[in-house]
């Protein structure tokens, strides 16, 4: 059993016989103008032996038509083989099994595989010949296709088949409806201009210039205390004061602490398909994580989980970032759990060691809330960074949508009145492209 392989571009192969289908109807038309009769005349002047000019065209479309009938239902599609997980961009190789048992030899077939993870949406076309099939009546067919549309899950199917008869005359398609499941990862690129250096800054209790905390004896600042914290390092007096939990913090560490909030509601989503907003932002968090991976960085990830704000801590190990770029591949986003619900849980993990890192698919967000927030994280002396996506400009679905619209520079303005960096991302291929112009310009 040989392998063949197809590839775009492919043709059906040499154009259709359109002179023997025009012959056919020549004859056809011909034979029924010489049976009538040329005048006013009895039965007798008709000429049955014309005929056969008819009966012969229609004789062989007939056999054509049954032809790729009974070829089309012997063919079977036994096995699909390809990679269960793939990233974004990456080329696959499938191979398709394919068997043939009809009672008659079949003589060209185009196969074409259903490929939903590809732009096209579809695999190339592969001409398929009797020459191919061993004894059994067993082929394997391949072709190489690259995961261009996006991630997600994918089902990858039917196979199509496009049957010919001998002289051409009929195509018959059958789908073979086989289908094997694929889950794109995402795989996207760093983005440019990101800052984890932290620049300590005059803490409750010290001034420290050091950007490594840890354990050893040299006192850096203090943090409030969060769920797993070593409670050794409590600071008894801060603690009184205040009425909540306090702990020394100190130098060794050259690793801060990374806090990630993603937003992900579902009410202000823009955008279709694949380009949609909530998808760039994932797509922006999972180039993040590459960056945090490459720097052995340890990230506390904060979204939303079935509708509840959650914390997925992510080790630098590459094993753990594949699970959450899987992760993020089937996310839905959230339809109660906003931006301002998420930083209200996320503040509690921010101490003077914290980057602290804010992504939004969306300016539409409640801005006073937000705002309060980012400023607990910012007197904590954290280093906060906000990325938001550009949508000003993306068509809203609903009402609601319209009604909540924030004036972009309201939202730089208030940002820059708190102190916090924030980074517009922008959407439209025409934004990009503007701003690739005066990057290189700079």
């Amino acid at each position: 059993m040989g392998l063949f392989y197809g590839r775009t571009g492919d043709t059906w192969g040499p154009s259709l016989p359109t002179t023997l289908r025009g012959l056919l109807w020549y004859l056809l038309f011909g034979g029924i103008f010489l049976f009538l009769p040329h005048s006013r005349a009895s039965w007798q002047d008709f000429r049955p032996e014309a005929l056969f000019l008819v009966y012969l065209p229609l004789a062989l479309w007939g056999v054509a038509w049954a032809y790729v009938t009974a070829v089309r239902d012997g063919f079977r599609l036994t096995d699909r083989r390809l990679p269960a997980l793939c990233l974004e961009g990456e080329r696959l190789e499938v191979e398709l099994d394919l068997e043939y048992h009809g009672l008659l030899p079949f003589t060209r077939v185009l196969a074409r595989d259903g490929f939903d993870a590809s732009d096209i949406l579809q695999g190339p076309e592969i001409l398929v010949y009797p020459s191919m099939a061993d004894r059994a009546g067993r082929l394997r067919l391949r072709y190489v296709v690259e995961a261009s549309r996006g991630f997600g899950d994918f089902s990858i199917g039917p196979l199509r088949l496009v049957v010919s008869d001998p002289l051409d005359l009929f195509t018959r398609e059958i789908d073979l409806p086989l289908r094997t499941p694929l889950k794109v990862l995402l795989h996207s690129p760093p983005p440019a201009g990101i800052d984890l250096d932290k620049d300590n800054a005059l803490t409750p209790l010290g001034d420290s210039r050091s950007t490594r905390t840890g354990s050893s004896l040299e006192f850096y600042g203090i943090k409030e205390y969060a769920y797993g914290d070593d409670i050794r390092a409590l600071c008894w007096a801060k603690t009184a004061q205040i009425g909540r939990p306090v702990l020394k913090t100190f130098e060794l560490d050259a690793r801060p602490d990374v806090v990630m909030v993603v937003n992900t509601s579902l009410a202000q989503v823009k955008g279709f398909g694949f380009g949609n907003t909530l998808k760039r932002i994932l797509r922006l968090a999972s180039g993040f994580l590459h960056v945090f991976q490459a720097r052995g960085l340890t990230v506390r990830l904060l979204l939303p989980v079935d509708d509840e704000p959650r914390e997925i801590r992510i080790p630098p190990a590459a094993g753990h970032h594949t699970f959450v770029r899987e992760f993020f591949a089937g996310l839905e986003g959230s339809r109660r759990v906003d931006l301002a619900g998420l930083l209200e849980v996320a503040t509690a993990r921010v101490g003077p060691s914290t980057v602290f890192l804010v992504l939004s698919h969306t300016l539409d967000i409640p801005l006073e809330p937000v705002i309060e927030w980012l400023f607990v994280a910012r007197s904590r002396n954290a280093k906060v960074a906000v990325w938001v996506l550009d949508d000003a400009d993306l068509v809203r679905f609903n009402e609601q949508q319209q009604s909540e619209r924030l004036d972009k520079q309201v939202f730089v303005t208030r940002m820059g009145e708190l102190g916090v960096p924030i980074r517009l991302v922008p959407i439209r291929a025409s934004a990009i492209r503007e701003a690739a112009r005066h990057e290189g310009k700079a």
